[in-house]
């Protein structure tokens, strides 16, 4: 029991350190893609540290969710993508429409940052979730 604790664990850590960094790169592409002043002016700190914030709310909500049966993981990371919408509202203070292409574009990294590290660590989607 031990063993699988500390690789889901290590598999976690992996992913959020993938979900940060491809986040960072897209919501900066998102962020020149922007037609939004408020958005195209922001800097890379702060875009560094928004995607912190959401692949930690994420994560967050996921391990809150584990604790529900069958697929609460998978509702838990869902929950944290929906409440990171709210979080780049309030961050860039920008209007919905520029805040949901900054939440698309996070949602795809953080898609991509589970793809790659259960292909990386667990072999794939399916042995992940025989895993939660």
């Amino acid at each position: 029991m031990r063993e699988i604790l500390e690789a889901w664990v290590g598999l976690m850590m992996v992913m959020a350190f993938l979900g940060v960094l491809l986040a960072c790169l897209l919501l900066w592409v998102a962020a020149k893609l922007s037609r939004s002043r408020l958005v195209n002016q922001t800097g890379f700190k702060k875009i560094f540290w928004a995607a912190v914030g959401a692949t930690a709310l994420i994560y967050c909500a996921t391990g809150l969710f584990l604790l529900l049966p069958q697929l609460g993981a998978i509702y838990g990371f869902f929950l944290g993508l929906l409440l990171t919408l709210f979080l780049f509202k309030g961050l860039f203070r920008a209007p919905w429409t520029q805040a949901f292409v900054l939440w698309a574009f996070n949602g795809v990294a953080q898609g991509l940052a589970v793809f790659i590290g259960s292909m990386l660590f667990v072999g794939g989607i399916g042995d992940l979730m025989k895993i939660l």
